[in-house]
């Protein structure tokens, strides 16, 4: 968040993002974060997006990374939002979660929580 250029921004950001989240993964890391940050807005009530919105702007701060001149707005709702503004919101919200329920530092649990909201759909 001190850093000024945009790209040093989101790309600590997705650091600190990959750092909460990715566990022991070994699979694809864009789409493992973008399905544990869904889970998040679920069920974090101070996370003002749904796990739809989350997990799609997701994928776009990381291609943010890639494509710096392209990537720089996100819209969400109708609103245009600063790709390295939402990566660092995005963070925030992982830290807060992650604090207020320990048991996701166990990365199961955000799969067992995916599980479950598929089931519920499917009941």
């Amino acid at each position: 968040m001190l850093r000024n250029s945009d790209d040093d921004i989101a790309l600590d950001a997705i650091i600190g993002i990959e750092t909460l989240l990715s566990g022991d993964t070994r699979g694809e890391i864009t789409y493992t974060i973008s399905n544990r940050i869904s889970v998040i807005a679920a069920k974090l009530s101070a996370c003002p997006y749904t796990p739809s919105e989350a997990r799609l702007a997701l994928k776009k701060i990381y291609a943010f990374r890639s494509d710096l001149a392209k990537n720089r707005i996100i819209k969400i709702n109708g609103q245009e939002l600063e790709t390295k503004k939402l990566a660092v919101e995005f963070l925030r919200y992982s830290l807060l979660f992650l604090l207020c329920n320990p048991q996701y530092l166990e990365v199961r649990q955000f799969e067992i929580a995916l599980d479950a909201s598929l089931s519920d759909k499917e009941n």
